[in-house]
């Protein structure tokens, strides 16, 4: 099975069916020799090209859009979940999922702003900038905050948070 087709099953099985967040698509793998066909769920949220995420942290909430690429959908197939968050540099808040976040197709960095959610591709993991950085290499760029961000910046050096996909 090639990994674009082990892919959409995967995140088929930890999504689920919920049809008002996911519409459903048929994919056709066309670097295969032979074309294999499969149903899959694809984010077809805002546009069809964003998703919005709930933060949850000490009794507060923060709500993200995320754009729709690879690297957000390897986070929304590990969601929901509750990590510890820590400070970085009194700059950003990070964290790690159990699972990398995808480095595929992603450009070659990002200089972040103030509420910009990432994933440092050479960690894997997710970064929530609450201060401005310059250009960084291998800075992904997922989403950004709209509401709720100035209360998660305001965090301690370790929190934990809830992350889950919303309706």
């Amino acid at each position: 099975m090639n990994n674009s087709l082990m892919f959409s099953l995967i995140l088929m099985l930890s999504i689920g069916c919920n049809s008002n967040v996911y519409s459903q698509v048929t994919t056709s793998n066309k670097n295969s020799s032979t074309n294999h066909s499969t149903t899959t769920k694809e984010s077809s949220i805002m546009n069809n090209s964003e998703v919005r995420v709930r933060f949850t942290f000490n009794g507060k909430q923060a709500i993200a859009v995320l754009n729709d690429n690879p690297t957000t959908r390897s986070m929304l197939a590990q969601l929901p979940i509750t990590l510890p968050f820590e400070d970085y540099s009194r700059t950003e808040k990070i964290t790690y999922f159990p699972n990398k976040l995808s480095k595929q197709d992603a450009p070659a960095g990002h200089a972040a702003s103030a509420g910009d959610i990432t994933c440092y591709g050479p960690w894997g993991n997710l970064a929530i900038f609450y201060k401005s950085f310059p250009y960084s290499n291998g800075l992904i760029y997922m989403g950004k905050f709209e509401s709720g961000f100035e209360e998660l910046s305001r965090q301690g050096n370790k929190f934990d948070v809830t992350i889950e996909l919303m309706e």
